[in-house]
């Protein structure tokens, strides 16, 4: 929790806000915020809230689970989630932040999406795979099963029937096989 009064100045430092930004409460009590705002969002916090406390204007949409970057005493940036409100005591107006380090949950979301981009490249290699599998094992067995068929017809009275019978062994062996196949690429 950080606190900063109508002149920008820091009033309250909480333990917590030391562990996340790595100052001491002492070394921030009376300054501006600055030091913990990376040095590019410096002068557009300025001007907001100067905007702010002279007209009541913010400069955020909204005040609630805001992003921003963050600062540490070692020159680190990081990831924050800040809620603002405004207390109003008497002429005063103080304004303060509850802040959290969502360092570990931006990384978790990369993570995630690295997850799910590597799940979705192996679901279209897999669906890749399949359509080509199904085209080079199922069109060959499909050959063989239909001029089975075709000779079995031709030649049913010209062939001896033992070699007929192998004509049949053959047609049963690969409609059995097309059959493991379909099943395997299902």
């Amino acid at each position: 929790i950080i606190s900063i009064d109508e002149a920008g100045l820091v009033c309250e430092f909480n333990h917590a806000a030391e562990q996340i930004f790595g100052f001491h409460q002492v070394e921030l009590l009376g300054k501006p915020l600055t030091a913990i705002i990376p040095e590019r969002l410096r002068d557009l916090h300025l001007t907001g809230l100067r905007r702010y406390l002279s007209s009541g204007q913010r400069h955020l949409p909204r005040w609630h689970n805001i992003e921003l970057p963050g600062l540490s005493k070692d020159g680190r940036e990081f990831p924050l989630e800040v809620s603002f409100s405004l207390l109003e005591a008497g002429e005063k107006k103080f304004l303060t932040g509850v802040l959290r380090d969502i360092t570990e949950r931006k990384r978790a979301e990369v993570e995630l999406q690295q997850t799910k981009e590597a799940a979705e490249a192996a679901t279209q290699a897999k669906s890749e795979f399949l359509a080509n599998m199904s085209h080079e094992l199922r069109t060959p067995m499909n050959a063989i099963s239909g001029f089975t068929r075709l000779v079995m017809r031709r030649s049913k009275d010209i062939l001896p029937s033992r070699e007929h019978e192998n004509l049949g062994k053959i047609l049963i062996s690969a409609e059995h096989l097309l059959a493991l196949i379909n099943d395997i690429l299902d």
